[in-house]
């Protein structure tokens, strides 16, 4: 029930976007007032969130099929990938722009995330046991949180990666 219940905190309180989202995935920015108001000519769209006020946190680009996947399987097309932040975009800046730090570490596309990824790398590779230390803090916490996350289903632990 939950699902389809009104969010009167989105425009309005449709819900119709998310079965359409689901409908036609990738074909909407997730801002979209086509998928948000879908019942609305474009024209009338734009004048809703005009008078609303809220203009800015909606696109008005029409759908567009969605992106093609490439997928990578060498080293040094991954590697490539990676080190063209001009060309290759983190994929989800645009989708979650109030909830990620622009200069921290791995969020970012900017000059600043470039910067700190050499100064971690510094610290990391030019202390003689950084990277083993770094490496085991990193799979003693893993494995804590894992420990305490995780539940038996039947057969299997699994853990619920969506829950918080």
């Amino acid at each position: 029930m939950a699902e389809v219940k009104q969010d009167y905190g989105t425009l309005g309180g449709s819900s119709m976007y998310k079965l359409i989202q689901r409908a036609f995935p990738g074909w909407f920015k997730f801002n979209s007032v086509y998928v948000m108001q879908p019942m609305y000519t474009p024209k009338m769209n734009a004048q809703i969130v005009k008078e609303l006020g809220t203009a800015s946190s909606f696109s008005l680009d029409p759908p567009a099929p969605p992106k093609r996947m490439t997928i990578l399987n060498t080293h040094a097309a991954i590697s490539a990938l990676l080190a063209d932040n001009s060309s290759f975009k983190v994929r989800y800046g645009e989708s979650l722009p109030d909830l990620i730090f622009a200069d921290f570490m791995l969020s970012g596309d900017n000059t600043a995330n470039a910067q700190n990824h050499i100064l971690t790398r510094k610290v990391l590779m030019g202390c003689p046991a950084g990277m083993p230390v770094f490496e085991a803090w990193f799979e003693t916490m893993t494995r804590k949180i894992l420990a305490r996350e995780a539940y038996k289903l039947k057969d299997v632990y699994q853990v619920d990666i969506t829950k918080e």
